[in-house]
């Protein structure tokens, strides 16, 4: 009876194994040249892989023997004997033609690994055996074929990078117990060839392989201390670490960047290029020793200062997405892995499969400065997908080309457009309504559609992100806003709202204690940095606040006159909000125009540290006064007039004019010094508004005429 099962082993096993001999004979011709037998063996392989009939075989191992019987100390004829038992799939006679030429010749290390590769495939025996005997001689099997992988290792360092590929061959091939045996020979190879810094490169590629990184970068560590291999193995320590989120990654990522090694440096471009603006990659290319480490040090802080992220964050996330696209796709010339790569895991998938439609997959992105949407589509068997703008190209037909319901097929035989959109549905509310819209209007959303899919392929290819995430979205507000002290002292002032809500206090010395976690980051008009803030705002408070109330607090930046664009983020436990402002300016004083300063909103805290509080989105009673605090800079010095206007807070379309706030005056005088800032504080009534949301414009007006103006918005409550 024929043994089912054992024979689709067997046929597995020579299947692996002739994949793992064209590898080894293409990689056999490469290396320090210090095996003479080498090429003769190579060529011998090659001729023996072209015969296709097993007669021919046969025949040929016949004649091979016999020439062995009159010449027993010639090891070649053994080697080739060998070649040509792998052939036929023979494992235990190549095994042993194998082991017969390593003890004629044991300098030899081509026979000591070809070796090593048929006794893995003997030890697939063990799952087939028939007697005691053959069992026990499997068993032993793997571990003779990492004695033999060593000891080829020991012999020429050459063959430990084709250890490493057979590693990864072997994983691909699903045979993670083959690519161990590998690995273990490499490491016994690396401890008797200690030398080489060449083993300690590949056994560290065939650790990280096998998913062991703290191994991995063991041995990246032991081959970066030789000048040779110091550049490359720093760079795949730093891989390593990287990937597994290990903060050690980022100094071997920036120490091995000095290097002068073109294959360390061709790599370092190569990991950058994958997200790199041109102008980055032209400053790399002109780089060179510790500059090369100052330019790709900008490179990724300034993604960390943009994304208001801590230093390394970027590179760290970068290197998890490399692989994560590995993992996924394969080859990282695959879209979906280079916009992957740049954007990093989209918040919404969706895809549609009907007979006859080829692979898609659309991605969604929600961000604060615009979502995207990417579209892909692929062979139906699988293989690289590339971008299409639109969803219509995913296989739908015609709009037009349909029936009253919409959703029946053209002549084409294509999907119904109805039915991509409504599996779309879920990634944003626009495919939603879509797919419910009215047969009439399809082809205007198919034109919309493809504009915005066109602008989010440019953005998806072009650029790269990695905004802040949060477990929870803090419901609070944030305003950011130019200052000027009474010394003429220049800043940029955060002030947030964090609701009683969502902030549950810590204690200290009999306090409520609320730690807040301000980020920020300001870039003058060049988009430099000028300022990077990462701090923690503790509040005090002598009594827990309640749910209604809300705690309030400020960050002061310092910085020169001119106009800045600032991003933040304000957190407080898992939750929190980002905010920014693309153009805030900072006036720059004596002999400048009439400027008024950003409107802030001042809360009184008498009895409590801090004189006062700036509150960004003011919730009054009518009963209260509404104070605003901001500075006159620049503009002709003498009396001067401030007037005060209000109207409710517009809905889109409305046009409510402007008119004076009730209750206060209508203008108001005040003076402009020279040389310095004017401080201004408004106490303005609210007893005359109804509840509501208001804006408010404050107008001043100098000696001479010059106008300047800012705005400010708030919202009156009638206490019920």
């Amino acid at each position: 009876m024929i043994n089912t099962r054992g024979y689709l082993i067997a046929m597995r096993a020579a299947a692996l194994a002739v994949a793992l001999a064209v590898v080894s004979a293409g990689r056999e011709a490469v290396g320090q040249g210090t095996d003479p037998v080498r090429d003769p063996v190579t060529a011998f392989r090659d001729s023996v892989a072209a015969i296709g009939d097993t007669v021919e075989l046969r025949s040929l191992e016949s004649r091979l023997m016999a020439a062995a019987r009159r010449d027993r100390s010639n090891a070649m004829l053994h080697v080739r004997l060998g070649v040509v038992a792998d052939r036929l799939g023979a494992s235990r006679d190549a095994a042993a033609e194998y082991k017969w030429a390593t003890e004629l010749e044991p300098s030899w290390p081509v026979p000591w690994f070809r070796w090593a590769m048929a006794e893995l495939r003997l030890g697939d025996e063990v799952e087939t055996a028939e007697s005691n005997r053959r069992l026990v001689s499997a068993r032993g099997a793997w571990a003779r074929a990492t004695r033999a992988v060593a000891r080829a290792v020991e012999i020429d360092s050459s063959y430990a990078p084709i250890a490493a590929e057979q590693v990864t061959l072997a994983i691909e091939r699903g045979r993670a117990d083959w690519a161990r045996v590998i690995r273990d020979g490499l490491r016994q190879g690396a401890v008797r060839a200690a030398a080489q810094p060449g083993v300690w490169l590949s056994l560290g590629r065939a650790e990280r392989t096998l998913g062991d990184s703290a191994a991995a970068a063991e041995a990246f560590e032991q081959a970066s201390r030789f000048p040779t291999t110091r550049g490359i193995a720093r760079l795949e320590r730093a891989r390593t670490l990287l990937t597994a989120g290990d903060d050690r990654g980022i100094e071997a990522y920036f120490d091995g960047s000095t290097t002068s090694d073109p294959e360390a440096v061709a790599q370092y471009r190569l990991d950058l290029a994958l997200i790199a603006a041109p102008e980055e990659l032209r400053r790399f290319d002109a780089s060179s020793g510790v500059d090369r480490a100052r330019t790709l040090w900008e490179v990724w802080t300034d993604r960390d200062r943009t994304e208001l992220r801590q230093l390394g964050e970027r590179l760290k996330e970068h290197y998890r997405r490399i692989a994560a696209a590995r993992g996924l796709y394969g080859n990282l010339d695959d879209l979906r892995a280079k916009v992957l790569i740049r954007q990093g895991d989209p918040d919404g998938r969706a895809t549609l499969a009907e007979p006859g439609l080829p692979f898609n997959e659309s991605w969604w992105y929600r961000r604060s400065d615009g979502d995207l949407a990417v579209h892909f589509v692929g062979p139906a068997a699988g293989g690289p997908a590339k971008l299409v703008e639109s969803v219509f190209e995913l296989g739908a037909g015609d709009p037009e080309a349909r029936g009253p319901a919409a959703d029946e097929p053209d002549p084409s035989g294509s999907v119904s457009p109805v039915a991509v959109l409504r599996s779309r549905a879920r990634l944003s509310p626009f495919y939603q309504a879509a797919a419910d819209a009215d047969p009439g209007q399809l082809r205007a959303i198919r034109e919309r559609e493809r504009a915005f899919g066109r602008r989010a392929m440019e953005r998806a290819l072009s650029t790269d992100r990695f905004p802040l995430r949060f477990a929870r979205e803090l419901a609070g507000r944030v305003q950011i806003a130019a200052s000027v002290s009474d010394g003429g002292a220049r800043a940029i002032t955060l002030a947030f709202a964090v609701p009683g809500f969502a902030a549950s206090p810590r204690g200290g010395a009999g306090l409520a204690l609320y730690p807040v976690r301000v980020r920020a980051v300001i870039r003058d008009s060049a988009l430099a940095v000028v300022r990077a803030v990462d701090t923690v705002v503790v509040l005090e408070r002598d009594i827990p606040i309640s749910a209604e109330e809300r705690l309030l607090g400020r960050v002061e930046m310092p910085v020169e006159s001119g106009r800045y664009a600032v991003s933040s983020a304000v957190e407080y436990d898992s939750a929190g909000m980002v905010a920014g402002r693309d153009s805030v300016l900072v006036p720059s004083g004596g002999g400048s125009p009439l400027v008024l300063t950003d409107l802030l909103a001042v809360v009184d805290r008498s009895g409590s540290e801090g004189a006062w509080a700036i509150d960004p989105a003011p919730v009054l009673e009518r009963t209260d006064t509404l104070t605003l605090s901001a500075m006159v800079v620049g503009g002709t010095p003498g009396r001067a007039r401030l007037r005060v206007l209000v109207r409710t807070a517009p809905a889109e379309g409305s046009d409510e004019r402007w008119r004076p706030l009730p209750g206060a005056s209508d203008w108001i005088p005040t003076d402009v010094v020279a040389n310095g800032a004017t401080p201004v504080r408004l106490l303005l009534p609210m007893r005359r508004l109804s509840r509501g949301g208001y804006e408010l414009q404050v107008v001043i007006v100098d000696a001479v005429g010059a106008t300047a103006w800012q705005y400010a918005r708030f919202e009156v409550d009638d206490g019920s």
